[in-house]
């Protein structure tokens, strides 16, 4: 794994990591990792992952080494992992743009996909409907919280939301999140009106996730969308289901004409 950083103009720092940019060689029995040319990429993968969670943790790690053959590149969101910068959506958005940028630039002859899980795929989702010229192949979510403002209310702690303002900020899963944040997400409501034409999307959700509802993941079907249903299963599946998630990825990644 290769770490990066960004530094952003106001000087705080985006922490970024990029996983399988190395690939193993046997000469003689002897295994030799070798480093891939940035320009020899074929596939990379800008992968975002939950809110609470980091780049480094369970669902970036297990899906990279799933896609053994596809560079994923992943970072903090602010307030998340190393980041100490605070969590608001347009900060988490100026990020995404930046490594967007970063990585179109660097690997410029790969072709790009896009991942997000949970919170990870409503910024992703934030994102296509910000820049529609986005290049990306095909885009991939992991039971995503489309409907994020709702899913906060929820884990906020049983905070009363109707106070929330007069308090300095709330603390679900450990991290500090302020009052702006969540008027930020009250103001840009996702609607299914605002899923793009292209590129093709695919979620992975389970009918028992009890955060981001199935019958709310529903309401965004397009021809465009395909949703893959995983039965009882909840928000944050891992084992057989994610290994099912990675496998139907690489399935996309390899037709990707």
């Amino acid at each position: 794994m290769e770490n990066f950083l960004i530094k952003k103009e106001d000087d705080s720092i985006i922490y970024g990591s990029i996983y399988n940019l190395e690939m193993s060689n046997s000469n003689g029995g002897e295994s030799k990792a070798t480093h891939i040319n940035d320009l020899d990429v074929k596939n990379i993968m800008i992968a975002c992952h939950g809110f609470g969670s980091s780049r480094t943790r369970y669902t970036i790690k297990t899906l990279a080494q799933g896609l053994k053959d596809v560079v994923v590149i992943s970072f903090d969101w602010p307030g998340h992992g190393d980041s100490d910068e605070k969590l608001l959506i347009k900060n988490c958005m100026d990020n995404y743009e930046q490594v967007y940028n970063y990585t179109i630039k660097r690997f410029s002859k790969a072709r790009v996909f896009l991942f997000g899980s949970s919170f990870g795929g409503y910024m992703t989702l934030q994102f296509l409907k910000k820049h529609p010229e986005c290049c990306a192949e095909k885009v991939f979510f992991k039971s995503p919280a489309i409907k994020m403002e709702k899913i906060f209310e929820m884990i906020a702690n049983g905070e009363d939301m109707t106070k929330y303002s007069e308090t300095p900020y709330v603390t679900p899963e450990g991290i500090e999140v302020y009052y702006e944040f969540y008027k930020e997400m009250l103001d840009i409501k996702i609607t299914p009106e605002n899923i793009v034409s292209k590129p093709e999307i695919f979620i992975f959700h389970g009918t028992n996730d009890k955060l981001s509802l199935f019958e709310d993941i529903l309401e965004y079907k397009k021809d465009n969308v395909h949703i893959q249903v995983f039965d009882g299963v909840e928000h944050g599946f891992r084992g057989d289901h994610f290994e099912k998630m990675v496998e139907e990825i690489r399935k996309e990644i390899d037709m990707t004409i």
